[in-house]
């Protein structure tokens, strides 16, 4: 069976690339650059306004799929 589950996360994106971006960057400036960049590639890539995503399971292959933004 497919499922196709719709999620909104208005906070993860930013706490994930703020998480992130401080393990590689060497000053507060650059965090915030480095968190910025990422949070605007993958929301324009695969999240709706930067809090939805879309997730297809797949339960006979035992699969998921995150499914690109339009």
């Amino acid at each position: 069976m497919i499922v196709t589950v719709v999620m909104k996360m208005p906070d993860a994106l930013d706490d994930a690339c703020q998480r992130a971006a401080k393990d590689i960057a060497t000053n507060p400036e650059e965090c915030d650059e480095l968190a910025d960049e990422a949070c605007g590639y993958i929301a324009e890539g695969w999240m709706e306004y930067g809090e939805y995503i879309r997730v297809k399971f797949d339960t006979e292959k035992g699969t998921a799929e995150v499914i690109p933004n339009k």
